[in-house]
């Protein structure tokens, strides 16, 4: 079995991270010479995207799998197509674009048994990329539906403005409660995170109640506990285990980056509420949706989402599905992929308001 996830993913990163980690520290090999020289043969079979020249090195026939499994198919086809990252991280794409995909349909063709899965795909995206490489005799295809979700059976609603979203939060603070705040304010500590920090220091919250965990800041961290503990848990690895610290603490407002991933989720029963804040074009209705559950047992869901429409220019989307619709590229190549990703791009950001409250009113 094959596991291939998007960068988010924590399977992924956290197994890549320890491939022929302990021998590469004591010779002091590169990440890049690490993978070289480990990922091909390992038993280790998870595998981010962009490390799929791995498989194939020296433009050798990748293996030959019974099973692949392409977790979060819809952000690893973002990647590769749209080159759209959510995290803050140093590496470097290892492997051209267009290669990744050529790379990743022929180990998929060549499996017996291919599985996707993803709670935000879309069948512009992952459904046309099963079917592409399902063509080639292999006649079954199944689409199995899970609909269990994670917020249909919570109180939701929609906030008018931003300063009344952070007067809530001072309000359930000043309460007693414990709130998870998501946003949508960039993976470090952008301008837009310090104002609110600030505007909440002003409605009476302490400022050693507030904390801001994003991608810089949990470097730092993570950096820092190594060294006393190489096995210490981390906000990204064990945000159960750490939270309970953090809450000890004093720590009652939880700032959380997106560059935390869909692959992070927090059970503990603490949290009261938990309060997205997106006032970006950049996520989708159901981006929004992924990031406001990753506290999964908060009875509340409060959304601060612009009430402006975000139009894509009409004659640029009337060419993207005519050339989508009409094949004006071969179906195959990387340009068509490319043409289809950008379509829904566009029509992701045509009105996130309106398709966020058609989640909520069809219970998710």
């Amino acid at each position: 079995t094959r596991y291939i996830g998007d960068w988010s993913s924590d399977v992924c990163s956290s197994d890549l991270e320890t491939v022929g980690k302990d021998e590469a520290e004591r010779t002091g090999l590169s990440a890049r010479e690490r993978k070289e020289r480990f990922c091909r043969a390992s038993n280790n079979l998870a595998i981010c995207n962009r490390s799929l020249r791995y498989l194939a090195p020296g433009g050798l026939k990748p293996e030959q799998y019974d099973i692949v499994i392409l977790d979060e198919i819809e952000a690893l086809l973002d990647d590769i197509f749209l080159n759209i990252r959510l995290g803050d991280t140093e590496e470097e794409a290892w492997i051209s674009r267009d290669k990744q995909f050529e790379l990743l349909k022929r180990i998929c063709r060549q499996a017996n048994l291919v599985i996707g899965a993803d709670a935000s795909a879309s069948g512009l995206m992952s459904g046309w990329f099963m079917d592409l490489i399902a063509q080639e005799g292999r006649d079954e295809k199944v689409l199995i539906r899970n609909d269990a979700d994670y917020i249909a059976d919570k109180e939701i609603r929609l906030q008018p403005s931003l300063n009344q979203a952070l007067k809530d939060i001072a309000d359930c603070y000043h309460r007693g409660e414990v709130i998870s705040v998501h946003t949508g304010f960039g993976n470090n500590e952008t301008q837009t995170m310090r104002v609110c920090r600030n505007v909440l220091i002003a409605l009476g919250v302490p400022e050693e109640a507030i904390g801001l965990y994003y991608p810089k800041a949990l470097d730092e961290w993570e950096e820092k506990d190594k060294e006393k503990d190489p096995n210490a848990p981390t906000y990204r690895s064990n945000p159960d285990a750490v939270i309970a610290g953090e809450l000890e603490k004093g720590i009652k407002v939880f700032f959380n980056s997106p560059g935390l991933g869909v692959g992070w989720s927090v059970k503990l029963d603490e949290f009261s509420q938990i309060v997205g804040l997106f006032n970006s074009t950049i996520f989708s209705a159901t981006w929004i949706k992924q990031f406001v559950r990753r506290v999964r047992l908060a009875p509340k869901i409060s959304v601060f989402i612009p009430g402006w429409q975000a139009e894509p220019p009409l004659l640029e989307t009337e060419e993207l599905l005519r050339e989508v619709l009409e094949d004006h590229y071969l179906r195959e190549s990387f340009s068509h992929c490319q043409a289809r990703a950008k379509l829904k791009q566009l029509l992701d950001k045509q009105s996130i308001r309106h398709s966020f409250s058609q989640l909520l009113e069809e219970a998710g």
